[in-house]
């Protein structure tokens, strides 16, 4: 891809009126810009969306839950989830996750996690199953 960058990624569309591009999606998979543009983008429905995503989970975890998200890229859960321990893990290092985790090598004692939250990352895994057996062991 000519002119892409891994820092920004542009998703473009013709206009067939204009015969112009327009940019649909900018910096896609950069979840610091993610998350530092959650609060300043009026109008969004991204508060909404996320809300819908996460509001389900709450009523499955308490004060004294531990609760694991492997793959958490902006870490929004945390914004819209309380539990005891909420811990925000992921692929790549980021400021607001606990610890770098392979999803498909958990690194936890059997049985010592309450809850287990991989939301939109199974497809990114390379072997799924391996996720699946972590997933069946580390869960009490």
């Amino acid at each position: 891809m000519s002119g892409v960058t891994a820092s920004c990624w542009w998703t473009a569309v013709t206009d067939h009126h204009q015969h112009r591009a327009r940019i649909l999606v900018g910096h896609e998979g950069d979840a610091l810009r993610a998350r530092e543009g959650y609060d300043k983008r009026p109008g969004s429905n991204l508060k909404y969306l996320l809300h819908k995503r996460f509001s389900w989970m709450q009523p499955y975890l308490g004060p004294q839950t531990y609760a694991v998200e492997v793959g958490c890229g902006a870490g929004f859960s945390e914004l819209y989830l309380k539990a005891g321990t909420l811990e925000l893990t992921d692929a790549e290092p980021r400021p607001w996750a606990r610890r770098v985790v392979d999803a498909q090598e958990l690194p936890y004692d059997d049985a010592s996690i309450d809850v287990l939250i991989a939301n939109n990352v199974i497809h990114h895994l390379a072997y799924p199953d391996r996720f699946f057996r972590g997933a069946a062991r580390v869960l009490r």
